[in-house]
């Protein structure tokens, strides 16, 4: 089964196998009935966080849409890469730290500086 928010999926025990089973379902999902997915993990050299947001996927290639929030568009990379960063980002001990430059928050509520203009919109499609 779907989960309803990424939040809920992250504290699942079964959350790992669902996505390793049906990763294709867990994405569309989401971005369809949520919009974009976050993905965390810490800035090398220091405790920062560093947020990625899946915005889109392509089922045809298999790759998903990826922002970068420094970075300033959208890059495609490939479902083995983006699971593993998944399985990783909600393991990682900095994941109850505030982050001033990407937006995440130690609570789980999510604001993407970079994508606070209307644009992002454009990016997140199920294409």
């Amino acid at each position: 089964s779907l989960f309803t928010n990424i939040k809920e999926a992250l504290q699942a025990e079964v959350f790992n196998s669902t996505v390793e089973d049906d990763f294709e379902s867990f994405i569309s999902y989401e971005l369809q009935n949520h919009g974009p997915l976050m993905l965390i993990r810490p800035s090398l050299g220091s405790e920062c966080l560093h947020a990625e947001c899946i915005v889109g996927y392509d089922s045809e290639v298999k790759k998903v849409l990826i922002y970068d929030s420094m970075n300033t568009s959208p890059e495609w990379q490939s479902n083995i890469d983006v699971y593993d960063k998944l399985t990783l980002a909600f393991n990682d001990k900095y994941k109850n730290e505030d982050c001033s430059i990407c937006g995440l928050y130690y609570d789980g509520v999510y604001e993407p500086k970079p994508l606070h203009s209307s644009s992002w919109k454009d990016w997140c499609t199920i294409l």
